[in-house]
């Protein structure tokens, strides 16, 4: 598993996310959508994001720790 954070003025649609998603097929590839220009709330974004994958994939909870 791979985490993509992207930049700023870039969403986890960029072309790197499908750049790794396309040469790395074997891999999951997580790429989320956040405001990285505004680090609380990216940072709070994130977090429930990450909840969101532990809870809807408990297999790979180890993964995300």
């Amino acid at each position: 598993m791979i985490v993509y954070l992207h930049g700023f003025n870039s969403s986890g649609g960029s072309a790197k996310a499908a750049w790794l998603r396309e040469h790395l097929p074997d891999v999951r590839v997580l790429s989320p959508t956040y405001p990285a220009h505004v680090a609380d709330e990216a940072a709070k974004i994130l977090r429930d994001y990450f909840a969101r994958v532990r809870a809807e994939h408990p297999q790979d909870r180890q993964l995300l720790l």
